[in-house]
């Protein structure tokens, strides 16, 4: 039985999938099953994924008949998984190699930690290191800003499997922003923490940095954000952020590309309470 299941879900991310899988397949820790789910690619990444999976038995293809989308996809994984940990991984992400070592050791450490993810290097499409994120590490920090951002990189998370099958797996009504979401039944039960290492690569390209849904995407920030208040109570300034989500939902799209622009990762530095990112020439 692995102590770790990974879950990845893909569709058409040819361009980015080799190198994704290499950083998952060379991790020092090595005691994981990795479950990939084919969400009806139509590019080369099956192609990819299969060559990796002839030479390494830990991965199991999932293939859905028709497109389910990134939540289900990660639900169906999780409930064909059989680890003591569920790690999440993107595949345009990238791994560093002592990721999992890092945080099955600290979960082992601290059973009251229900989510850990770390802190990460965004990179640009052709690699390049454009700066670092130092997530919120202790839980008192998680909860203080998390009405303010989503305090986890999503695909940095390794997630104690008792506490999310207890919250019952991500909504499936959420189309995006479901990480979100999940967060808030986890710190009901249990606590978060991020790891100050930095272990983990975002890939930031054109679909991230124009955020082609970013409307749908605030809206459901929305959600979470109002659905969390039944779990986390925020005080008064906190929820002036929740509707800030809200309000930048209903914004024309063209302006808030055009905001979005001046995200935070184009900064040199930027400190918004314990969020930082340092910008690397």
């Amino acid at each position: 039985m692995p102590l770790v299941s990974i879950v990845m879900s893909v569709f058409n991310e040819d361009k980015h999938l080799r190198h994704s899988l290499y950083s998952i397949l060379n991790q020092s820790f090595r005691d994981f099953e990795f479950l990939i789910v084919n969400d009806c690619s139509t590019d080369n990444s099956m192609t990819i994924i299969n060559e990796s999976a002839k030479h390494d038995a830990r991965i199991k293809i999932i293939h859905n008949a028709e497109r389910l989308g990134l939540t289900k996809s990660l639900n169906l994984a999780i409930t064909m998984s059989r680890g003591k940990y569920i790690a999440r991984m993107d595949a345009d992400d990238i791994a560093l190699p002592k990721r999992f070592e890092h945080q099955v050791h600290f979960l082992e450490h601290n059973e009251d930690i229900g989510v850990v993810g770390t802190s990460f290097y965004e990179i640009d499409e052709n690699g390049r290191i454009l700066g670092v994120v130092y997530m919120p590490q202790d839980d008192s920090a998680i909860r203080r800003n998390i009405f303010r951002f989503n305090p986890f990189f999503h695909s940095s998370v390794m997630i104690r499997r008792l506490a999310l099958f207890d919250v019952g797996l991500y909504n499936e009504d959420f189309r995006y922003a479901q990480d979100y979401e999940l967060w808030f039944r986890i710190l009901e039960h249990y606590r978060g923490a991020n790891l100050g290492a930095v272990l983990m690569q975002r890939r930031k390209h054109r679909r991230t940095l124009t955020f082609s849904n970013i409307n749908a995407q605030y809206r459901f920030s929305f959600m979470a954000c109002k659905r969390g208040t039944a779990y986390i109570k925020p005080n008064f300034i906190s929820r002036t952020y929740i509707y800030r989500y809200r309000i930048i939902s209903v914004i024309p799209h063209h302006i808030v590309h055009i905001v979005n622009k001046i995200r935070p990762h184009n900064l040199k530095r930027l400190i918004v309470g314990t969020y930082i990112r340092n910008h690397k020439h």
